[in-house]
């Protein structure tokens, strides 16, 4: 089973201390959440539930509050137009695996891989609508 990272709209009160069960959820592929970390880091959240730092919780959960959210917006989009311009199927450069001396070599369609991000877009306008927050749970 591959890691996923997901995604889903809490309220504004919401800090992690309760776990949802029937929540709308959207699923991002951990290979593609590594890879565009870097630029994941330019948007501020609260790690479960108290210190604000930079990017998602890897390992935990984070916030991501309103003004922040609009600035993930940004960042999917521009990602996602990045990867509707490759071929159909493509590969991208992952981990450095150190038994093999290589890097890993990732495979993506590029259609899923555009509707999961379009998906994401669309739970963060829906929560900017609602007022409401983000949650990110890592793997």
């Amino acid at each position: 089973m591959a890691l996923k990272h997901e995604f889903s709209i809490v309220d504004k009160s919401y800090r992690g201390y309760e776990i949802f069960e029937n929540i709308e959820t959207i699923s991002i592929s951990d290979d593609i959440i590594l890879y565009i970390n870097d630029s994941l880091k330019w948007i501020d959240t609260i790690w479960n539930g108290n210190s604000i730092n930079k990017g998602i919780n890897y390992y935990g959960y984070s916030i991501i509050e309103n003004k922040q959210i609009f600035k993930l917006i940004k960042i999917i989009e521009a990602w996602k137009y990045l990867f509707s311009l490759a071929t159909e199927d493509f590969y991208l450069t992952g981990c450095f695996c150190i038994h093999d001396e290589s890097y890993e070599k990732l495979f993506f369609k590029k259609n899923k891989l555009l509707t999961e991000l379009e998906l994401l877009i669309f739970l963060c306008k829906k929560a900017i609508k609602q007022n409401s927050n983000i949650l990110h749970r890592g793997i």
